[in-house]
């Protein structure tokens, strides 16, 4: 007989940890110990720049992987300041979920 896997995930209070690399222009976001489960968990990964690119979604995608790099086309900004904004969602196995928003400022 197999395990029905129900139980819900826990959010540790750590915080999405977020960096911009100017040299590299490369946002980046890592959210080890953030969601926490004793099964697998998938997380989808949505990253957004209201306002300065010519689409506010730069990246959606489903991952395993507890970060994101996402390279910024600067030629597509409209001013020299940005907030990249970064929305995970971890989901286990039975479908239960939370969410997590972090932000990053990018200067250029």
């Amino acid at each position: 007989m197999s395990k029905l896997l129900t139980k819900c995930l826990t959010i540790t209070g750590t915080g999405i940890q977020t960096t911009w690399n100017k040299a590299t222009k490369v946002a980046r976001a890592a959210w080890d110990n953030v969601f926490i489960l004793d099964h697998p968990l998938y997380f989808e990964v949505t990253v957004q720049m209201p306002g300065q690119t010519e689409g506010d979604l730069l990246q959606w995608q489903e991952t395993t992987n507890t970060f994101i790099e996402i390279e910024i086309d600067l030629d597509q900004m409209t001013s020299t300041v940005g907030t990249v904004l970064f929305s995970i969602r971890a989901i286990s196995y039975c479908g239960l979920y939370s969410t997590e928003h972090a932000e990053q400022t990018i200067i250029l």
